[in-house]
């Protein structure tokens, strides 16, 4: 009698321990939703919004955290006695915590293509979408980043000291980092002291990316609330999108004007019914990006719906060259306006422009035509021939259609009153200080009534309307 009894004690107090962890309900950005179990000792584990266990308390983390990524796509960071790793959304392992990395970081540049950044004592490397160590952080880089530049050629860039170089996509060092700068386009380039693009004369063979960084339906966050139905488009992990001859004009004349004019045949699968935006980018040798429009093209009629002999232009005006010569880089991206996806983005051009006036030269000389050859366009119609039909982002304003000055002069902006309407002097309140005598004084630009005499205090761009567009 004593036994039985003292085994239901035992066996309740077991389940009061048991009742006693700690649950909590997360609700990603994504909509992603789930449970996190906090057991003994202090270890965690996650469990889906149904009740099905998605990472067990036997693991032994200590830290669980969701990222929401781009692309419809997410990942649990995992930490066990100080080391990172990572697992699905299903909760598969994909890189252990025993691996010994410092910091574990998904990094995801198309619905196709991503990889692990990992770095360990300092030194970063790299591991495919299954877990694989592709580069070492052993191998003393101190930075590590995947480039790709198409459907079949990448590589990653590597840093040592502050000189670049690059290991294939199997993590084998093809040129050693010695170097201030290197680009890939037809082949390796670096630049020398003058600033010109030298070639290395290292080509890199066709691969099929996918078989190493293309995530599985396992990295699509659709456990969702609303009864745990997905509410993203069946189709969406499973479209893909590609421009084909992709070349650059200089100087073409429009509306007496003249601009940098990308010429495109796009081709989309898998959104049919869906309308696409196409971005045309303009990236300084530093990566970022300084000017940008973009078209709205028709719906998508087919499963494959082919656009072809499609233009976008810049205006030279708006370009913004630099003082002196430097590298730019075009770029074209397609974006699906239903979902917000990033189905694709183009190779990237690399051209050259000198601007000779202090901050921004309006009317910039192109060195060198672009540097890939690909034939012009034709004139045959496949399923919807956009043409010229493009919107280009104010040139004033930045496409935001409130009141401002060209570009990014500060000069100009000053006069501004940046979309609120309020005199840019006084702040709208009519008056401003007297830095002789100290006393108030009726605000010289406005004349009192506080309103932006620029756009008479509707805040609203004047070479635009306030729509944004030219």
């Amino acid at each position: 009698m004593k036994k039985a009894l003292l085994f239901f004690i035992l066996a309740g107090l077991t389940a009061i321990g048991a009742n006693a962890q700690t649950k909590k309900l997360w609700t990603e950005r994504d909509g992603f939703q789930w449970y996190e179990i906090y057991g003994s000792g202090g270890t965690t584990s996650a469990e889906s919004i149904n009740g099905k266990t998605l990472i067990p308390l036997s693991r032994g983390y200590s830290f669980i955290c969701y990222h929401s990524e781009e692309y419809g796509m997410g990942y649990f960071s995992v930490e066990k006695n100080g080391k990172k790793g990572a697992c699905d959304i299903k909760g598969n392992e994909i890189i252990a915590p025993e691996k010994g990395y410092d910091k574990v970081y998904l990094s995801i540049d198309s619905p196709k293509i991503g990889y692990f950044s990992v770095e360990k004592n300092g030194k970063e490397g790299a591991c495919d979408i299954k877990g694989n160590e592709i580069i070492a952080p052993e191998k003393g880089y101190d930075k590590v980043f995947l480039r790709i530049d198409s459907p079949k050629i990448g590589y990653f860039s590597v840093k040592k000291n502050g000189k670049e170089g690059a290991c294939d996509i199997k993590g084998n060092e093809i040129i050693a980092p010695n170097y201030e700068s290197i680009i890939y386009y037809n082949g390796f380039k670096y630049k020398d002291a003058y600033g010109k693009w030298i070639p290395l004369g290292i080509t890199l063979d066709d691969y099929d990316l996918a078989s190493k960084f293309k995530p599985s339906k396992n990295w699509i966050s659709n456990n969702k609330s609303n009864n745990n139905k997905s509410t993203s488009t069946p189709t969406s992990y499973y479209a893909s999108a590609s421009f084909k001859d992709f070349s650059l004009e200089y100087n073409v004349p429009n509306g007496g004007r003249k601009m940098l004019k990308a010429n495109y045949d796009l081709e989309v699968k898998g959104r049919k019914g869906h309308k696409m935006i196409v971005y045309f980018d303009i990236y300084n040798e530093n990566d970022f990006r300084i000017m940008r429009v973009y078209t709205k093209l028709s719906k998508a009629n087919y499963e494959t719906t082919l656009w072809s002999n499609n233009w976008i232009g810049i205006y030279n005006d708006a370009l913004n060259a630099q003082q002196g010569t430097h590298t730019y880089y075009a770029q074209l991206s397609v974006v699906d306006k239903k979902t917000k996806e990033t189905l694709a983005n183009s190779t990237k051009i690399a051209f050259e422009m000198t601007g000779n006036q202090q901050y921004y030269n309006h009317t910039p000389q192109y060195n060198i035509p672009p540097v890939n050859n690909y034939p012009q366009p034709n004139n045959n119609n496949y399923n919807n021939n956009q043409g010229g039909n493009y919107s280009i982002s104010c040139t004033r304003c930045g496409g935001d259609g409130r009141c401002r000055g060209y570009g990014n002069t500060t000069a100009y902006m000053s006069l501004h009153c940046m979309g609120t309407g309020k005199c840019s002097t006084c702040s709208g309140k009519g008056y401003t200080i007297n830095h002789y005598t100290g006393n108030n004084m009726t605000c010289p630009t406005c004349n009192g009534n506080g309103k932006c005499k620029q756009c008479g205090g509707s805040g609203i761009c004047q070479k635009c309307g306030g729509s944004g567009k030219e």
